[in-house]
């Protein structure tokens, strides 16, 4: 309770008295909600300053599919879905950061067309992922 009372309280003193916070913390979940800016700083060096809408760009949601036939797939994606907004990570893996809210048309898409989905998830990157991956350390499962 104290945490969100003191985001709410910062937040509102920003906006409203355009007051500037720097805030040193390894509460990861709670900066990503509360900062416009993020410094990344790992070992004393600074090997990342970005904003929050860079940020939100690196750390897109998607569907994660693992498909019987990503070629295939990804004509269908196009042709049937309209969307060329995926990426294929591995042999028949996608990431599809379009239909997030839709993910049995997308399923139903595929086979209907002939590709299994074996896989599907909904799945992104946090701030905590991607500081993990800047800075060299693991994710833990």
């Amino acid at each position: 309770m104290g945490i969100k009372e003191m985001r709410q309280l910062f937040l509102e003193l920003a906006r409203k008295r355009g007051i500037t916070f720097l805030i040193s913390s390894h509460l990861i979940s709670e900066i990503e909600l509360l900062a416009s800016k993020i410094g990344i700083i790992h070992k004393g060096n600074l090997l990342e300053e970005i904003d929050r809408e860079t940020l939100q760009k690196k750390t897109r949601r998607y569907l994660e599919m693992r498909v019987t036939d990503d070629r295939k797939a990804t004509l269908i994606l196009e042709q049937q879905l309209g969307t060329t907004d995926y990426v294929a990570v591995g042999p028949g893996v996608l990431r599809v950061y379009e239909y997030l809210d839709q993910p049995e048309q997308v399923s139903l898409t595929l086979a209907n067309n002939g590709v299994g989905v074996k896989e599907l998830a909904l799945s992104g990157d946090s701030l905590e992922d991607y500081f993990l991956k800047l800075t060299g350390g693991e994710k833990l499962v």
